[in-house]
């Protein structure tokens, strides 16, 4: 089997993913006094509200579903990884298929979630602007996943030419 330059881009960019979500998850912590100055300073209506959503997503970020599916995406990375080093080119592929599949799963729940914790704020305009803004980004990381599952099925599962004898 040939090189997986593919794989190799993939993993790259999933690391970086990957980091920035155990960042999110782990790392970072809500500020209601930063977020009060920067509604206050755009002379937004709703400020309590607007924190308090800010409040809910952030806890909903850190809950122990989202570190758990965190956890699996590092480890699925990881083997991943761990694969192309040793040049198992074929088991790196499932592995980073396991990985997408997680990542879908992970952005399912996120969407569901973003839904949810708009849906305890009835503004409607909140409502709407939320639930607009996660289903954008769950059709785009929808998207994402499909190209790179596709990109990599493909070249996992495509038959090599014969050559001529």
């Amino acid at each position: 089997m040939k090189r997986p330059i593919h794989l190799y881009i993939f993993v790259a960019l999933s690391t970086i993913a990957t980091v920035l979500r155990i960042h999110g998850t782990f790392l970072s912590r809500f500020d209601e006094t930063s977020y009060r100055a920067l509604f206050d300073g755009a002379q937004i209506e709703g400020v309590d509200t607007l924190v308090a959503m800010a409040q809910a997503s952030a806890d909903f970020t850190s809950n122990s579903i989202n570190k758990g599916l965190v956890i699996l995406q590092l480890v699925l990375l990881l083997v991943t990884i761990f694969f192309l080093f040793k040049k198992a080119n074929e088991r790196a592929s499932y592995a980073y298929i396991a990985y997408l599949f997680s990542t879908l799963i992970y952005f399912t729940y996120s969407y569901i979630g973003s839904l949810q914790i708009a849906k305890q704020f009835q503004t409607t305009d909140i409502y709407e602007a939320t639930k607009s803004g996660s289903l954008i980004n769950y059709g785009f990381n929808i998207v994402l996943f499909v190209i790179y599952f596709g990109v990599t099925a493909f070249f996992l599962f495509k038959k090599p030419k014969e050559t001529p004898s």
